[in-house]
């Protein structure tokens, strides 16, 4: 959302996170050229949303609130990286397609995490609840969000600009499956001020 200042999902970077890191690159494996030296940056600071409670996020994740955080880069973004706006969600309409991006496993047993993946969503397939200040993704259809793709941006595109509706928060399914009924974003325009 700025040269140095990037939003992401509270829960993953609370705690003792002194080797954290931010990537720029498609893939953390070394085969697809990725390169420690070359693709990362140091973290300045951080600022979590003061109404979260990570006790909560672990305990009982459908009350999660605040789920978002500033990460304070030490440098500049690369320049070939976008800085978006945040939509404000009056403005998307039936018309809107979301589209989702994470790092995380395709499937709840997977171990395929670690590559950049994007996910398009039509409408009927994710709901703004404003009142909750979340998005709630149906995931019934075996597409959404799981393990790992925490603290990853939505897209909109509203009069053909690209712009942040949410950031992914949380999952819910069967015991066998915890991805496989809901994902749960935080609505970023709810936390604008």
């Amino acid at each position: 959302i700025g040269k140095k200042v990037l939003l992401t999902a509270a829960h993953c970077i609370i705690g003792n996170k002194t080797n954290t890191k931010v990537i720029f690159h498609s893939s953390v494996s070394c085969e697809s050229g990725y390169n420690k030296n070359l693709h990362t940056l140091g973290i300045a600071a951080t600022v979590v949303h003061e109404d979260f409670d990570s006790k909560v996020a672990e305990a009982d994740p459908q009350n999660i609130i605040g789920d978002l955080a500033l990460v304070i880069l030490e440098e500049d973004i690369p320049t070939s990286y976008k800085i978006f706006k945040i939509a404000n969600h009056a403005e998307v309409t039936d018309q809107n397609d979301m589209y989702l991006y994470g790092y995380g496993i395709t499937g709840f047993n997977l171990k395929d995490a670690g590559q950049l993946r994007r996910l398009k969503l039509e409408r009927p397939l994710y709901e703004i609840q404003a009142s909750d200040k979340k998005v709630k993704i149906t995931q019934t259809s075996v597409k959404g969000i799981c393990k790992g793709d925490s603290g990853g941006p939505s897209f909109v595109k509203i009069n053909s600009e690209v712009q942040i509706l949410g950031i992914n928060s949380y999952v819910s399914g069967t015991t066998d499956d915890k991805c496989s009924k809901f994902g749960y974003q935080t609505l970023a325009d709810s936390y604008r001020d």
